[in-house]
């Protein structure tokens, strides 16, 4: 399998971080780790934070400012106000990228329902932002190292109980498998860094 372009991580990177390459054999395994990996941590924020184009439409009310649902905004391709071009980047409007805001210089925005329209391109750039791939990198480690390939203590644990003791492993699926709750405590603090993010914020 190949990784989609929003993976948290590369194949590269992982193999360095755990010592391995592709003669170790293990190519498809991390690779569906980093992918499960990566899916648990877009649930996690909220969001995917992958630069990707976007087409939004939204109310004008009448402001000088819009919100966008994504953000950071890396470039605005085309703006337009009830069929109207609104004009240039830098003359006709301003963009704060952080903020998810796009602010007319002048004027306000119609209020025609839906009558603003915006092509963007927005995400963290450059993608991925090393914390966010060493996040996700130690994630996959933690994974790999809990998985589910043998018949004893180096297969993940699924549950245990006390009373007439039993315990039952993760298969092999399982254990690719990624949820909020395996997440390592070292990854959450920079995941929640991204989480925190809000459009129209003011940092």
């Amino acid at each position: 399998m190949s990784l989609t372009d929003n993976a948290f991580t590369t194949l590269s990177s992982a193999q360095v971080f755990l010592g391995l390459s592709t003669a170790s054999g293990y190519d498809s395994l991390l690779e569906s780790m980093i992918e499960a990996v990566s899916t648990a941590g877009r649930a996690y924020l909220g969001y995917d934070p992958a630069p990707s184009d976007y087409v939004e439409w939204h109310d004008g009310d009448s402001q000088d400012t819009i919100i966008l649902k994504h953000w950071p905004i890396l470039q605005v391709n085309a703006l337009s106000d009830d069929g109207d071009s609104v004009g240039a980047q830098g003359t006709d409007y301003h963009v704060y990228p952080e903020e998810g805001i796009v602010a007319l210089d002048s004027g306000v925005f119609s209020q025609q329902r839906r009558g603003v329209y915006c092509y963007l391109y927005a995400g963290l750039s450059p993608w991925p932002p090393a914390d966010l791939q060493q996040a996700a990198n130690e994630w996959v480690k933690a994974k790999f190292n809990n998985r589910g390939t043998g018949t004893g203590a180096d297969r993940e644990i699924q549950s245990e109980s006390v009373g007439d003791y039993s315990i039952t492993y993760a298969s092999e699926a399982q254990a690719t498998a990624s949820r909020q709750d395996d997440m390592p405590k070292t990854v959450q603090p920079v995941l929640d860094r991204y989480r925190n993010l809000k459009p129209g914020a003011v940092k």
